[in-house]
């Protein structure tokens, strides 16, 4: 499902030690930590910041691809070392066609790309969700900034759809 907004999706990085490209029926999976992106069981506004969706750098797990062991020791004891007032809260996940639809309508350009990232070496089933190319120009949303904020939350209430928060093993693999 990739299209020339997303190129990123195209490249096989997997001399890099990746899983190869992200399917689209591949689980994605966003680690949540108390107050940056949920608070009291209710994913914050800011969960994902359009920063870094425009920058190409909001980082996700693929799920099929990271053990929970893994999950646990590198994503949430690394991240709470470097913040000590962050508390680990859980996760949500979503398929990662699901993403790239987000706020899609048939008419509209897709506007987010869920691409391969490995972080070696203990991170190799690491991907990114960003806007895609046609939304980074500042002008795709014209105006209307607010347009952005809807289509991220479009994108929550994608990971919403299945339960929040989720355990590492509703996310991982074993």
């Amino acid at each position: 499902m990739t299209t020339p907004h997303c190129p990123e999706e195209t490249t096989d990085k997997t001399a890099d030690c990746s899983p190869g490209l992200v399917a689209g029926e591949e689980m994605i999976v966003l680690l949540l930590f108390d107050p940056e992106t949920i608070q009291a069981g209710v994913l914050t506004p800011t969960a994902i910041s359009r920063k870094r969706l425009k920058d190409g750098d909001f980082s996700v797990a693929r799920a099929a691809h990271v053990p929970s062991a893994v999950a646990q020791r590198v994503i949430i004891d690394g991240r709470l070392a470097k913040d000590a007032k962050l508390k680990y809260a859980g996760a949500v996940k979503a398929l990662a066609a699901d993403i790239r639809n987000a706020g899609v309508s048939q008419a509209a350009p897709r506007l987010f790309c869920v691409y391969d990232d490995p972080v070696k070496p203990d991170l190799c089933g690491h991907a990114i969700i960003a806007f895609s190319n046609i939304t980074r120009d500042g002008k795709f949303w014209g105006p209307k900034k607010n347009d952005a904020l809807a289509a991220v939350g479009n994108l929550l209430r994608v990971f919403e759809k299945n339960g929040v928060p989720l355990s590492i093993a509703d996310c991982f693999t074993g």
